[in-house]
């Protein structure tokens, strides 16, 4: 490929956000002669319109799983899905998204989200930049905790004894 692209990052405004940006600015910039990437930090009401109404080449989100199960991740990136910002469209992935929730065994419900997830990154529906993750350092007197199964702590119950 020859002659300029220019490619729009849209996110919100925190600050990591920005910093993961101004990364892929920098790392698209350096490494694509001719690419120039202008990017679009908006407060969530902006950038919420601006990923439906698909006004971007690229936009930057997350999602945290309500549920500890891929489809909470694979069925959001089903055509036509309110929850997709990147419109991402592909009629096989969709079947075998479908397929997946249909199963009536678990060995065909793995079977299609595995055949899905594979699709999507031949497709490269959505390029996971990076994965949250927390460490907690717990006292061994703190109890009534709640660990959720999608990673998160509830501590509204704890106390110490």
């Amino acid at each position: 490929m020859s002659g300029k692209v220019n490619i729009s990052i849209i996110g919100d405004d925190q600050d990591v956000t920005k910093n993961v940006a101004q990364f892929v600015q920098s790392q698209v910039e350096e490494n694509l002669s001719g690419a120039k990437v202008e990017i679009s930090n908006l407060p969530d009401k902006g950038f919420a319109d601006r990923k439906t109404s698909g006004k971007f080449t690229m936009s930057q989100w997350y999602w945290l799983a309500d549920f500890a199960d891929p489809i909470n991740y694979l069925g959001i990136l089903t055509s036509g899905n309110a929850m997709n910002p990147g419109h991402y469209s592909d009629k096989t992935y969709d079947t075998l998204v479908e397929k997946a929730k249909s199963a009536s065994t678990q060995t065909a419900y793995w079977r299609n989200l595995r055949a899905a997830e594979n699709r999507l990154q031949d497709q490269t529906g959505i390029i996971p930049l990076y994965y949250v993750k927390e460490s907690h350092l717990v006292n061994s007197k703190l109890t009534g905790v709640a660990y959720h199964v999608a990673g998160f702590a509830d501590y509204t119950r704890a106390s110490i004894k």
